[in-house]
């Protein structure tokens, strides 16, 4: 099938607002995550990336922007996909390790930012990769 997006590739804005949740440098209750904490994350999707000791934010992006430049057809890189979908997964204790049930901040929210943040230009990946996701995780 072709696909119908003519750009299939996360801009570099989005990148960069995707490693500031990765990082925790955000007002949204993603937790604080160090160097060691960072390669953790990338390694627990199978990613196997070892900070380096540089700047938090610019190392995760630089990370992004490497697992950003294969597509697969109308969706961003498996990597990367997989990637977002730890991020905002419910299960990922790691990511949501700072919430408690004071918050009024609910997970859907965080899903609904991350939604809004890729706009509706990139909608129909954000779509794909939603039905990926159930299918992998929902399974009987």
């Amino acid at each position: 099938k072709r696909c119908n997006l003519e750009m299939v590739q996360l801009p570099i804005d989005i990148l960069a607002k995707i490693a500031e949740y990765i990082c925790g440098d955000t007002d949204y209750p993603f937790p604080y995550r160090k160097g060691r904490k960072l390669s953790l994350f990338f390694g627990s999707v199978g990613l196997h990336y070892s900070h380096d000791g540089s700047t938090r934010k610019w190392w995760t992006l630089e990370v992004l922007k490497q697992i950003n430049t294969e597509t697969e057809g109308c969706l961003p890189s498996k990597e990367l996909s997989r990637v977002i979908e730890y991020l905002v997964a419910p299960h990922n204790s790691d990511s949501f390790e700072c919430l408690s049930d004071e918050d009024d901040i609910s997970l859907g929210t965080l899903e609904s930012s991350l939604i809004m943040l890729l706009s509706i230009k990139y909608f129909p990946t954000i779509l794909a990769v939603s039905i990926s996701y159930c299918s992998v995780f929902n399974k009987s």
